[in-house]
């Protein structure tokens, strides 16, 4: 009786177990395969679709304070935020191919600066960072307050 007992309560642990790993899992939404030009990015919380990011295009290598820069265009909408909402380069962390950091660029090439919007709106902006010369891809991380996700966003450098 007492063995009965005691490998059903074994069993139970490890329904348990089972039933918490596969909820952590349903909640880690970080992206181990990277996203790329084009591809739509939303954040949800408690069902509600918060917000979306899509990364449209990213320029030819272009030479600026002598420095190499590229400049990436980038949409995002408000759907359910009620306060102003942006996505700047405080979101992104940026590195290469050689896992070097890369550094934000405030330059006059930038012809659409990300800006606050509300509830409902949509906006497409640009935001540069300088390269080093044997880049051929830079890793864009996203992320957001709202939610722990992270999502990486894997772009080729064009020369």
């Amino acid at each position: 009786m007492k063995t009965k007992k005691m490998i059903l309560a074994i069993l139970i642990g490890f329904i348990v177990v089972i039933i918490f790993v596969g909820l952590m899992r349903k909640n880690d939404r970080s992206n181990n395969n990277p996203l790329s030009i084009g591809t739509e990015y939303g954040v949800q919380v408690n069902d509600k679709n918060l917000y979306t990011f899509t990364i449209n295009n990213i320029s030819k290598v272009q030479n600026y304070s002598n420095q190499e820069i590229v400049i990436i265009d980038f949409t995002y909408k408000n759907n359910n935020i009620e306060d102003n909402f942006i996505i700047d380069q405080n979101n992104f962390e940026v590195i290469d191919d050689l896992n070097q950091q890369l550094e934000y660029i405030d330059c006059s090439l930038i012809h659409n600066k990300p800006k606050l919007i509300k509830k409902n709106q949509i906006y497409s902006a640009q935001i540069a960072y300088s390269i080093h010369k044997n880049t051929k891809e830079i890793f864009l991380s996203f992320h957001t307050k709202y939610t722990n996700d992270t999502v990486v966003f894997q772009l080729p450098v064009y020369r």
